[in-house]
């Protein structure tokens, strides 16, 4: 990554001190294939705090200020789910009045609704500068959100939910696997019954067109367009999973501007062979980005970057 991309993304961690990420920053889009220009600010936030447990990425749109919309959703969703809420579930696993049972309950509870309401916030606060400013009309995000979380009986538990592009990935026994669906067209053929998961996925990892099966083509043709997204909620309903995850389990979350350029088994390969997290960000970034700046690869595409990685 270039001098300038790593001075904006650090100057935007500067005046959001509790923006944390000890990770790689994200990576500045380029403003044209092919090019080594790049934009003067960073629509791609990363929140990797693993003393809390808190990992997420948002991904500004392109259409309003990007930017506006992915630090104002960065803001309220680390001022819910950081320290405070960390102080309550520690409450609750300490407390003496409830068994192991009922304290697991509690903790989920707490967690899924607090993510709930971070997201739902974020959304109120986007559409309510859009009525007031002008300029802040369409500034809408895309995010995906982890909390991991330790659980009274020494489990852990994430707790991931995502709106828009964003994805999250689990890497277990060196197989990766994909636990989010994007709110796109191309989930929504899915579910309407237009077009099987094989073939949403066949298109979503196609090289060209002449990938994609001709029952999929149309979905393929308008895969990008997003059906929901921070700042344009039309149902207001968050839905917050969770999954047991174990010592050596891995957790991937990107911006769409890594994996529209890296397959899926790109993805796997470059993690089955760098241990370290940190350096497996690095890695997979600078290549998307290599991708960008050559602009001759069918899959590149000019935005910025973002991959977190933790292992637990």
């Amino acid at each position: 990554m270039g001098v300038y991309a790593k001075e904006v993304c650090l100057i935007c961690m500067q005046e959001f001190p509790l923006l944390v990420n000890v990770g790689e920053p994200p990576v500045t889009g380029i403003v044209s294939l092919g090019e080594l220009k790049r934009h003067h600010e960073c629509q791609d936030v990363k929140v990797k705090d693993p003393a809390h447990g808190l990992f997420f990425v948002v991904d500004g749109a392109p259409t309003g200020d990007g930017y506006f919309a992915a630090m104002k959703t960065a803001q309220t969703v680390t001022e819910i789910l950081g320290s405070q809420i960390d102080v309550e579930l520690t409450t609750i696993a300490h407390s003496q009045k409830q068994d192991a049972g009922r304290h697991n309950e509690l903790m989920e509870s707490l967690v899924m609704s607090e993510m709930s309401r971070a997201i739902l916030e974020a959304d109120q606060t986007l559409e309510m500068a859009a009525r007031l400013d002008e300029k802040k009309k369409h500034s809408t995000a895309s995010i995906i959100l982890a909390k991991l979380v330790l659980m009274p009986d020494h489990t852990h538990t994430l707790f991931y939910t995502n709106v828009g592009s964003t994805r999250l990935f689990l890497l277990r026994n060196r197989e990766l696997t994909r636990m989010t669906d994007d709110d796109s067209f191309l989930t929504k053929e899915v579910l309407s019954g237009q077009i099987t998961a094989e073939e949403a996925f066949q298109a979503d990892q196609a090289d060209t067109k002449d990938d994609v099966p001709h029952k999929a083509m149309f979905a393929y043709q308008h895969r990008n367009k997003l059906t929901r997204s921070v700042g344009a909620l039309e149902e207001k309903e968050i839905q917050v999973k969770t999954e047991l995850v174990f010592p050596g389990d891995r957790l991937i979350l990107t911006s769409h501007g890594l994996t529209d350029q890296l397959k899926q088994k790109i993805i796997q390969n470059r993690l089955n062979t760098i241990e370290d997290d940190r350096e497996a960000e690095r890695v997979l970034q600078q290549e998307a980005d290599d991708m960008a700046v050559r602009g001759t690869d069918p899959r590149a595409t000019a935005d910025d970057i973002s991959v977190i990685i933790h292992t637990i």
